[in-house]
This record gives C-alpha cells, structure tokens and sequence, in this order.
C-alpha cells in the first residue's frame, strides 16, 4: 500500500507499479472541464490525483487488463472521491461512449527505452493500441475542446508529433523532464488539441539536485501528493 496524503493506493504483483510518470502526469495535467477519460489506468494513481486536484471532475477509467481493473475499483471504493470515480475493464479502441469526452489522459505502458524484455513487453501492448488508432479513437470521442495530456519517452516525440497532425490535433503545451539539470531530457509531458497554433508553451522540469534530493520544481509539482514533501 502507497500512502499519499489524502489516499493511498494498494498494488499487487500483477499491475503495472506506481512510478514517477504517473505522479508526473497527475500533477501536471490541467483541467478546464469534467468529463475526464483516464486511458490505461493501472492502479488508478492519475484519477485519484486528477479527482483530487479538481473536486468538480467526474472521471472514467479504463483498464484492458482485468487484474488492473479490479485493483483500481478497489482504489476507487477506499477514496474519498469514490463518488466520482469509476473503473471498467475494456479496450479503449472498442469503447462506446454516450457523451462526448472533454480531456483524455494517458500514460501509455507501450513504450520504453530500458531493458530488452521490457522492449518486448511494452511491444506488445503497442500491438493492442498503436498510436494511430489511439489518435484516431480520441479524434472521435472528445469534444471540439477537448485534448489529450500524456507522458512519453522523449524518442518518440516525432512520431506523437507527425501522427497526432494527421488525425487533427496541434501540440499545445510541452514541458520536458530532465532527471537533472545537466542531463538531457528523457521524458516529455504534452497536451494536444484541435486548436490549431503556430506555437506551444514549452518549458523544462528537474526531478533532482546533483545530490539526490528532489529538486525545488519536482516538490513545487508534486507537494499536494507526496507525505514526505
């Protein structure tokens, strides 16, 4: 069990684990409306985030992963959010939704720069929802302001750029994550929209000092969250 300040968050054996892409996205993500989507939710760490940063949201998660989803319903159901937290195992690209989304977001587990069966791992989860068709479902469910916030690796920024332009969506907001201030970026976190712009607001966040602490940015981000900040 992982203890935030306002919920704690049980993971099993069989779940993807909490890590820092998720505190990273859940801080990060700005919500201007309530209807949110949480894509491949895990333990359900980014929705209980979300659901605490913003009391007027209502947010669905979804989970392929039927072990996944159990454990984030039980996440749910020991929150004080519980009231506007829900979990359903099903794939997102054969979803069926009656109202139009107004944010999507995502920490996609299918992408990875780490060991070589992580690399097959994460392959296969490409295989159930390449980005493409992950562009393409969103196109179709989010409303004319709606927009999708994610957290990458920084290699595949090309690619989330050049497909996410194909299905109708512009960069909006880009901020890169950098484990210290002289190492090089190794993960992006983005928002894209319909609004098209000739710009983006970008900016750069360090997780840590040379010594191993966490950095005056990462604690400004995440102090709502971590008992120990």
């Amino acid at each position: 069990m992982f203890h935030f300040k306002k919920f704690s968050v049980k993971q099993n054996l069989n779940t993807f684990k909490i890590g820092t892409d998720s505190v990273l996205l859940g801080s990060w993500a700005t919500i201007g409306q309530n209807r949110i989507l949480d894509i491949g939710t895990g333990t359900g760490i980014i929705s209980l985030m979300l659901a605490q940063r913003f009391p007027d949201a209502v947010i669905k998660a979804l989970e392929i992963h039927p072990d996944s989803a159990e454990l984030a319903n039980f996440n749910f159901a020991n929150s004080k959010f519980r009231d506007r937290l829900s979990c359903i195992n099903e794939d997102f690209l054969k979803s069926h939704f009656r109202d139009k989304i107004d944010h999507i977001i995502s920490n996609p587990p299918y992408f990875s720069n780490s060991t070589k069966s992580e690399k097959l791992s994460n392959a296969r989860h490409d295989d159930l929802m390449p980005l493409d068709a992950f562009f393409e479902k969103s196109a179709s469910v989010l409303t004319e302001k709606g927009d999708i916030q994610m957290i990458l690796p920084i290699q595949r920024l090309d690619d989330v750029l050049k497909t996410s332009e194909k299905c109708g969506f512009s960069l909006d907001r880009l901020t890169k994550v950098k484990d210290q201030e002289k190492s090089n970026p190794k993960r992006i976190l983005a928002r894209f929209s319909f609004q098209k712009k000739t710009s983006h607001l970008e900016d750069e966040l360090i997780l840590k000092n040379e010594d191993g602490s966490f950095h005056e940015q990462y604690k400004d981000l995440t102090n709502s969250f971590h008992p120990f900040l």
